[in-house]
């Protein structure tokens, strides 16, 4: 049997998109990974004239409290670009993580929005855990 990926899949996190973001850092949401096996961050940013760097956090609770850095991508200065974070509550030794976006000092900062993806949810479908802001499923 077939099933939909928005019932093995759920968003999870966000960092809603919003105005330029200059020597300064976002967090998104965290996600208790206690109801899944994977999580990826999908970072999505405009054209920017410094650099972004990306930051796996983890913390004992959906509150951020006490994180540690458990992942971090290369710091990239592309035009317009993407970075992909996958984290498997294998790695691990606290229950929740987030994603940190801090962009450079620049003349002009960035736009930056990201999505958390809960994957291999625990028990599914995983879409009983998206955000309250999941306004619609379309399928």
């Amino acid at each position: 049997m077939s099933s939909l990926s928005s019932e093995r899949i759920a968003v999870v996190a966000t960092i809603d998109p919003q105005g330029l973001i200059d020597n300064s850092n976002v967090t998104s949401d965290y996600v208790d990974m206690s109801k899944f096996h994977k999580a990826m961050f999908v970072v999505a940013y405009s054209d920017n004239d410094t650099t972004v760097d990306v930051d796996i956090l983890e913390s004992v609770d959906s509150a951020g409290t006490s994180p540690t850095t458990v992942k971090s991508a290369t710091q990239s200065s592309a035009a317009n670009g993407q970075i992909v974070v996958n984290v498997s509550d294998r790695e691990l030794s606290k229950g929740y993580v987030a994603c940190k976006v801090t962009v450079g000092n620049g003349a002009s900062g960035s736009y930056v929005t990201v999505l958390g993806l809960g994957d291999c949810a625990k028990r599914e479908p995983a879409s009983d855990n998206d955000l309250s802001t999941v306004v619609e499923i379309v399928s």
